[in-house]
């Protein structure tokens, strides 16, 4: 009887000791903080997204916080004083346009963490039931509007294309949808955003989708010869110290988010984008390099 007892006793002590390292274990498995770093100001669409890919990583029992740094410069000088491993979204087009600010952040498989979605793009006009033939028929000239990062490179051709004269107006996206609702210009290049997508004053031509989005055909068919017709923009998240297991919980959640957790998935539907669990699987940091090309290709 004895000799079972410490049996017992023995077996008891081995499973309150596993019991402890499981538990020590667990714990250390969810005790993993990284926060995430906006480099838009409130507001922007950079700044809502950031919250939301923040959510998601809260739903997975990843703490940390939601820094708005407001700039490029002022994010990486964050990142640069943090101990703390950090993530923030990231594109090629904030690629062109903070590197003449003179901040460039290039991506590496170090650094690459997940594809979070794509946005198509756009080309719209205030309201009409003209076609797009009708449309370029009835003016002298195509006036378009858009963020100065597209370039004025991008619409040039669209002379040869029309035979119309084709003058570039940069502007902030807001205030270039509210150009062609005054009529100030007569062409919106925007991001297929909801601002653009729930807009009912706006009659959209074409996305850069590969298929028809929301009664809306795909660019290249109403400007095929156009090459910047099928460019979207793929948007992922960039890692700073964020590596092994850390890395890996923090890509599940997010690609996890893009179509499970509600307020992400969501704002990704709301414009029409492709979430990132739709193509993680082949996505790389050459996708990003190769997308940069033909953003940046005259």
């Amino acid at each position: 009887m004895k000799g079972k007892l410490k049996k017992m006793k023995k077996l008891l002590t081995v499973l309150a000791a596993l019991a402890v390292t499981t538990s020590i274990a667990s714990a250390s498995a969810g005790d993993i903080a990284v926060n995430v770093v906006s480099g838009g100001k409130p507001g922007t669409n950079t700044w809502k997204a950031s919250g939301l890919i923040r959510e998601s990583l809260d739903n997975a029992g990843i703490k940390g916080e939601l820094v708005t740094a407001g700039s490029c410069h002022k994010q990486m000088s964050y990142v640069g004083k943090t101990d703390t491993p950090t993530i923030f979204l990231h594109n090629t087009v904030n690629l062109v346009s903070n590197s003449k600010k003179g901040c460039s952040i290039e991506p590496t498989e170090a650094t690459y963490v997940a594809p979070i979605y794509t946005r198509g793009f756009a080309l719209c006009s205030r309201k009409t039931d003209k076609s797009f033939k009708e449309f370029v028929a009835s003016v002298d000239s195509i006036i378009v509007s858009t963020a100065s990062v597209y370039g004025e490179f991008m619409f040039k051709p669209l002379e040869g294309i029309t035979g119309k004269p084709v003058k570039y107006v940069p502007k902030r996206t807001s205030d270039a949808i509210k150009a062609v609702l005054a009529g100030d210009v007569n062409l919106l290049y925007s991001g297929y955003t909801p601002s653009v997508a729930k807009n009912t004053e706006l009659t959209c031509w074409g996305t850069t989708y590969d298929k028809e989005v929301n009664g809306i055909p795909p660019l290249t068919s109403v400007l095929p010869t156009w090459k910047y017709s099928n460019l979207s923009l793929g948007y992922y998240i960039y890692g700073d110290d964020v590596s092994g297991e850390t890395k890996q919980r923090v890509r599940d959640a997010i690609l996890k988010g893009t179509v499970d957790n509600s307020k992400l998935a969501q704002y990704i539907a709301s414009a029409s984008m492709i979430p990132g669990n739709a193509y993680a699987g082949k996505a790389s940091v050459k996708d990003f390099w190769d997308e940069y090309a033909a953003w940046t290709a005259k």
